[in-house]
């Protein structure tokens, strides 16, 4: 899916892929994009957007919070809703396009944060939030405390739209507008670790 994604964004980001092993130590640098996937780095990188995706203790770096394994019955599964609607531009971006159609999962574990100013709700199952979103120190952080293997993600077309609409909210364009009229306020994100701006 990311690299399928990738093709629609090589007109603004040069996307390469890297696998690696968890580092033994320090911070992992140097990257727009980490994907720790079952897995959890010793420091949370200051560089880059970060997804956890079920993670197996709670992110580093972090004030999110897993909670213990909830298990659906056999033939009765959880499904994977968006969360009560919010106005913010992250929960408007990673929802789009992905209503409250049938995505049954398997299990999970319920997120939970001590920083509700830092991380907002974004997708729930059973009204317990799987999916969270928010910043440390400006680092976009995505956390999806599943395993989508456990889910019917990958056969549905909600699977890429969610991808795309993470790495949208991940890796904003820099200007979101190329035609402005004179005198009009420009805004703009500067991307991690910018240090200067022209």
């Amino acid at each position: 899916v990311l690299r399928n994604i990738g093709y629609t964004l090589s007109n603004k980001t040069d996307i390469k892929k890297e696998l690696s092993q968890v580092n033994n130590g320090g911070a992992i640098e140097g990257y727009d994009l980490y994907i720790f996937d079952g897995v959890m780095p010793q420091v949370l990188p200051d560089d880059g957007a970060v997804w956890f995706i079920n993670p197996s203790k709670d992110p580093v770096g972090t004030s999110l919070e897993i909670g213990n394994k909830e298990s659906a019955e056999v033939g009765s599964p959880f499904y994977m809703i968006p969360a009560v609607s919010s106005d913010s531009d992250a929960y408007k971006t990673l929802t789009k396009n992905i209503g409250k159609r049938n995505i049954a999962v398997g299990e999970y574990r319920p997120l939970y944060t001590s920083d509700s100013k830092k991380y907002e709700e974004i997708f729930t199952c059973n009204n317990q939030a799987v999916m969270m979103a928010g910043k440390e120190n400006n680092v976009r952080v995505i956390c999806l405390s599943l395993d989508i293997h456990m889910t019917n993600l990958p056969m549905l077309i909600d699977f890429p739209l969610m991808v795309n609409n993470m790495l949208t909210y991940s890796l904003p364009d820099v200007v979101e507008q190329r035609s402005f009229n004179v005198g009009q306020t420009v805004k703009f994100s500067a991307p991690v670790g910018a240090t200067e701006v022209e």
